[in-house]
């Protein structure tokens, strides 16, 4: 099982990384022909929405081990843009389709604020 430090390390690197992948998309989109930009902005929809979920997982381990408030606020905002990317996917996208990893469904996806609420009473319960 990780430490805590290990995945934060681990969550800390896959933003970064998924903040690299959208920047490169972006750049590739300034060259892009039209026919080519729609599958593109799809691309970068759905790592953005997976650095958000990244982002909420990593500051909901921060609030647990910091016992921070703030980081619930975090992952709360965290949490908020990666259900904005994901309704903006499922627009264009099966919901099948894009919910095949983590999160079962939208509905799913917008429970996980059980999880930080959760948190959040057990950081006022001390």
């Amino acid at each position: 099982m990780p430490t805590f430090a290990e995945l934060e390390r681990d969550l800390v690197t896959a933003i970064r990384e998924f903040d690299e992948g959208v920047a490169s998309v972006r750049r590739s989109l300034r060259n892009a022909q039209p026919g080519e930009r729609r599958g593109m902005f799809g691309h970068a929809r759905y790592i953005a929405y997976w650095r958000w979920v990244a982002a909420e997982q990593l500051e909901l381990a921060r609030a647990a081990r910091l016992r921070s408030q703030e980081h619930l606020r975090s992952a709360r905002a965290a949490l908020a843009r990666a259900v904005t990317q994901a309704e903006k996917i499922l627009r264009f996208t099966p919901h099948d389709r894009f919910f095949e990893n983590r999160f079962y469904s939208l509905e799913h996806l917008k429970l996980e604020a059980l999880w930080i609420d959760a948190a959040g009473a057990l950081l006022e319960g001390d």
